[in-house]
């Protein structure tokens, strides 16, 4: 724990100069021991090439042991990799698997993601309901995405009666954390 903070103290410059490769160095060290967020920390260092070159298939390496050892971050993060494509080629059942195991771990953007993959039936046969019950896990815990994405469920009536009312609050909500899509929508809508 000691290690993973200290390189925290290189890689954002608190008490230290920032320094990424220090950091790296203290962030391989602490996970060699084993700790999840060094892990996934690393690996961050590895997809961005902050402080080493830039290596996805390393980054998924890292990311794959924190997700072993229970990070729910990097259980999200791989869901991301295999969903885009990025480190990793394009595997939409896999990316609907590690979104699932971060979602149910109680990652709130994984929830959200979770609600793609059921509303465009990717790594899953297409369910809005599911897509709604996913949204709206995250959208209770202030996600501007899934807030928008729940505004445009109740705006067409995909899956839930038709109700303008419960769009423009749920627009609103996003909008009023910054998410100019939803703001798009709810003037289109006053």
């Amino acid at each position: 724990l000691a290690q993973s903070s200290l390189g925290d103290c290189y890689f954002y410059g608190n008490g230290v100069a920032k320094d990424f490769e220090k950091a790296v160095k203290y962030y391989t060290m602490a996970a060699d021991s084993g700790n999840e967020w060094a892990l996934n920390k690393l690996a961050n260092c590895y997809y961005y090439g902050d402080g080493v070159e830039q290596d996805e298939a390393k980054a998924i390496e890292y990311f794959t042991k924190s997700a072993e050892a229970g990070n729910k971050n990097s259980m999200c993060r791989l869901g991301d990799c295999y969903y885009y494509g990025r480190g990793a080629e394009q595997n939409y059942e896999k990316a609907f698997e590690y979104y699932t195991m971060a979602a149910e771990a109680g990652h709130n953007v994984a929830k959200c993601n979770l609600g793609n993959c059921y509303f465009n039936g990717y790594g899953v046969e297409q369910n809005y309901e599911k897509a709604i019950e996913w949204y709206t896990k995250a959208a209770e815990k202030g996600n501007a995405w899934a807030q928008d994405n729940l505004g445009s469920f109740y705006e067409y009536g995909k899956g839930v009666e038709k109700d303008i009312n419960k769009a423009i609050e749920w627009y609103t909500k996003a909008a009023s954390k910054g998410n100019k899509h939803a703001n798009t929508r709810l003037s289109r809508l006053k």
